[in-house]
């Protein structure tokens, strides 16, 4: 399998799972992991804001998430 950005790894979950790509949603932390849920198209791809993420480039990719916040709304981020 071909490491991320290529989103051949994303596309076979989303079969193995049986999820259609327009309902699925991504949490990345990584530019390449970034443009490889894009190149899946996800639903929503979210830029984790973590210590080795270039926010400022990330930023223009996808809305940016920050840990904290999922770690302190785990239900809405459940829930989207």
């Amino acid at each position: 399998m071909p490491s991320k950005p290529n989103p051949d790894i994303y596309i076979l979950s989303q079969k193995e799972l049986g999820v259609d790509s327009g309902e699925a949603i991504c949490f990345e932390d990584a530019l390449a992991g970034i443009k490889a849920a894009l190149g899946a198209s996800f639903a929503k791809t979210f830029a984790l804001d973590s210590p080795g993420i270039d926010t400022a480039e990330t930023s223009k990719l996808a809305p940016l998430v920050s840990w904290k916040w999922c770690l302190e709304n785990t239900d809405t981020v459940i829930a989207l």
